[in-house]
């Protein structure tokens, strides 16, 4: 049975920045691990998405009740 490996959003971060993609490509191809991500992990990678596409800060975007355009800009669930 495989051993669970939990994934930190700086890994999902790194990896969509172009950074370090060889440590979740190998997590990915080892047969020997499932990884696993949190609420959190989610939350926190999506923060980062959410700034990269609207250059703005996601309080900022919240406070105007623009997210929602900004997660529709480049799937953040394409790696």
């Amino acid at each position: 049975m495989p051993s669970k490996i939990l994934l930190d959003s700086s890994i999902l971060v790194e990896y969509r920045k172009g950074n370090r993609t060889d440590l979740l490509e190998a997590i990915l191809l080892n047969s020997d691990w499932t990884p696993v991500i949190t609420q959190t992990v989610v939350s926190e990678y999506l923060f980062h998405h959410i700034a990269v596409f609207s250059g703005k800060a996601p309080l900022s975007l919240k406070m105007a009740n623009e997210i929602g355009h900004y997660l529709k800009q480049g799937d953040p669930f394409l790696f």
